[in-house]
């Protein structure tokens, strides 16, 4: 790491949403860093962890956008318990970043939000909402096609966009010597963040 890019790195107005979405621009190239893995607790308080495709950021916020099927077992344990944790490499910076957030689950159809999601997908993708619920038992060959005939114009049901509304970050940035870590805290007057050794 050059030594410029080190004392913006340790400056005192280090920001983690600045540092995340100068992260994402720079890697917005490579198709796996739209990827990350978001972990939530199970009915049994086991950790259950996934693999998700981040939608994008709250405009003027620091929530992150990720949708998923409101059958899912992620749903419901979000309903049980909303805080969970992200992780999130990018392969070209060598940066991860782990966010631990409260998400917000909004399966109304008065959701702006979500109709804004929902149009910004894919025919494709949005016909995955169309199927059985996720996790039940099938028939392979009766799954092999898509469902026909659904009216693509409204978002069904089963549509949910999540909001995680991030109170923790752990920011590690791995290229250059020294490597630099942060550790973001929300508090009442707002974030403080934190050099932490790597």
């Amino acid at each position: 790491m050059a030594p410029f890019e080190l004392e913006q790195a340790m400056s005192s107005d280090y920001l983690w949403s600045t540092a995340l979405r100068q992260t994402i621009r720079k890697n917005k190239r490579a198709r796996e860093n739209s990827y990350c893995h978001l972990a939530t607790l199970s009915s049994d308080g086991l950790p259950s962890n996934r693999t998700v495709v981040f939608r994008g950021l709250v405009a003027e916020t620091d929530a992150i956008k990720i949708i998923t099927d409101a059958r899912s077992k992620k749903v419901q344990e979000l309903r049980d318990n909303p805080a969970c944790e992200i992780s999130w490499y990018f392969t070209n910076t060598r940066e991860q970043f782990r966010i631990r957030a409260r998400a917000e689950i909004y399966s109304q159809p008065t959701s702006l939000e979500r109709s804004e999601s929902w149009n910004k997908l894919s025919e494709q993708a949005k016909t995955q909402f169309f199927w059985p619920a996720p996790g039940k038992v099938c028939d392979l060959q009766e799954n092999s096609a898509p469902p026909l005939n659904n009216d693509l114009s409204q978002p069904p049901a089963s549509f949910t966009l999540l909001i995680l509304k991030p109170f923790s970050v752990d920011h590690l940035q791995l290229k250059g010597n020294p490597q630099v870590r942060r550790m973001s805290i929300l508090e009442d007057a707002g974030w403080k963040a934190v050099a932490i050794n790597p």
